[in-house]
C-alpha cells in the first residue's frame, strides 16, 4: 500500500475498524464491507505485488450491496469504482474527511450506492467520482440517471485529472500517472457542435427552415438506408445531416422569436451539447434512422395540426427540432467513429501483413546456404 501513498492515518482508521486488512496466504489487502449491525457482508481483495497485473475479486459469496464504505454525517455521499480510489480521494481531501459518506461500488454497479442511500435517508447529495476514461464516463452518466429515476435532485460528477484519484494522488508524489482518457463520442460531439454554431453563426438568415430541412432528410434517407457506403456516400450524408442539425436550429429560433424570448446559436448549440450522452447513444446506423425519421414524423405532426398554437404546443415543437437536431448529431458521431475504426483496422492487418513479411525474411536468412 505504501506505493499507493495512502495517507497513514486514514489507513490506520479503517484498519482499527476491521475494514482493511491483509490476507496471510497471498498477503493481498482486503476491503471490508459491513452491514448495519456490523456483521463483515463483503469482501473485495486486491494484490500488492508492484511486479504484477494487480490481482482483484470479490470473496465468493459476498453481497454486492455491502461494499466497502464509510457513513458519516453530513449529507453528501462520494461514490467511487475501487476502495482504493476512496481511499486515495480521502488522502486528496482529508481535512474533515469524517464529515461525510463514501462507497466503492467494485465496479460500476449501482447496488452499494443505492443500499447506502437507503439506509441513510439523509444523505441526498451524490457525487460521482468514477475514473476519467471512457467506461467511467458512460457510467456517471448511467448512474445518474438512476439516481434521478429516484428522485435524487442534487447529482453530480466529479472527475480526477488523471486516470482515476490514485493517479491523481501519485502525480502530487512525482510519480508520471496514467493519464485520463476523453471519451470519443463526447469529443467528437464537441466537434460537430462547433462545426454546427460556425455555420448558423455565418448563415444571415432562411426563410423557411423546415423546408430546407424536410429537403436535406428527403436526401439522407436512402444514404442512411445503405448497408455498404462509399467514402463519397458517407462525406455526402455528414454534409446534409449537418445541414439538418443547422436548420432544425434555425427553426427552434423562429419559435423563440414568436414567443419573444431571446436566444442565440450559442446558447442552442451549448444545449445541444451538454444535452447529448454517450451511454444514451446505442445502435448503429439504422437505429440513428429509425430516431431521426420519429422526430421528424413528430414535427410534421405538430405543424399539421389546425388550430391555434398554445405556448405548450410551441415548446413541445421546439423539443422535437432540438431533440432531431441531436439524433443528427449522433448519426453524425457514428459515422465518424465507424471511419476511424475502420482506417485503425487497415492499419491493424497491414502491420500483420508486414509483420509476417519480415517473419518470412528472417526465416529465409537463417536457413542454411543463405
Amino acid at each position: 500500500m505504501k506505493q499507493r501513498y495512502i495517507d497513514r492515518d486514514v489507513l490506520t482508521h479503517f484498519v482499527r475498524e476491521k475494514k482493511i486488512y491483509e490476507d496471510k496466504e497471498y498477503h493481498n489487502v482486503v476491503f471490508v464491507g459491513c452491514d448495519e449491525n456490523g456483521t463483515a457482508r463483503h469482501a473485495h481483495k486486491r494484490g500488492t505485488y508492484s511486479n504484477a497485473a494487480g490481482y482483484r475479486g470479490n470473496v465468493e459469496g459476498s453481497d454486492p450491496k455491502y461494499s466497502f464504505n464509510y457513513i458519516g454525517t453530513s449529507s453528501i455521499l462520494y461514490v467511487f469504482e475501487a476502495p482504493i480510489d476512496m481511499l486515495s480521494f480521502i488522502t486528496l481531501h482529508k481535512n474533515g474527511w469524517q464529515q461525510h459518506s463514501y462507497v466503492a461500488l467494485d465496479g460500476v454497479a449501482e447496488h452499494a450506492m443505492l443500499h447506502v442511500l437507503s439506509k441513510n435517508m439523509y444523505l441526498k447529495n451524490v457525487v460521482l467520482c468514477l475514473d476519467h476514461d471512457p467506461a467511467g464516463i458512460e457510467a456517471s452518466g448511467r448512474l445518474a440517471d438512476i439516481l434521478h429515476e429516484k428522485g435524487y435532485a442534487s447529482v453530480s460528477c466529479l472527475q480526477p485529472a488523471c486516470k482515476d484519484w490514485n493517479e491523481d494522488l501519485k502525480a502530487q508524489h512525482g510519480i508520471t500517472p496514467i493519464p485520463a482518457k476523453q471519451h470519443p463520442k463526447l469529443e467528437a460531439c464537441k466537434e460537430l457542435c462547433g462545426e454546427i454554431r460556425y455555420l448558423c453563426s455565418h448563415i444571415k438568415s432562411v426563410k423557411n427552415p423546415h423546408v430546407m430541412l424536410m429537403e436535406r432528410y428527403e436526401k439522407a434517407v436512402p444514404l442512411m438506408q445503405s448497408s455498404r457506403s462509399t467514402d463519397r456516400q458517407k462525406a455526402v450524408l455528414m454534409e446534409q445531416l449537418l445541414s439538418m442539425a443547422v436548420y432544425a436550429l434555425f427553426a427552434v429560433m423562429a419559435q423563440y422569436r414568436q414567443l419573444e424570448k431571446p436566444v442565440n446559436f450559442k446558447q442552442l448549440t451549448d444545449e445541444l451539447c451538454h444535452s447529448y450522452h454517450p451511454h444514451q447513444d446505442r445502435g448503429k446506423m439504422k437505429t440513428k434512422a429509425e430516431d431521426i425519421q420519429r422526430d421528424v414524423d413528430a414535427i410534421n405532426d405538430q405543424l399539421n395540426t389546425s388550430g391555434i398554437r398554445i405556448l405548450e404546443d410551441k415548446q413541445k415543437l421546439i423539443a422535437s427540432y432540438m431533440s432531431l437536431a441531436l439524433n443528427c448529431v449522433k448519426a453524425q458521431i457514428f459515422v465518424c467513429l465507424e471511419e476511424q475504426e475502420q482506417k485503425i483496422k487497415a492499419l491493424q492487418k497491414q502491420n500483420e501483413g508486414r509483420d509476417d513479411y519480415m517473419q518470412a525474411v528472417c526465416e529465409g536468412f537463417m536457413q542454411p546456404g543463405i
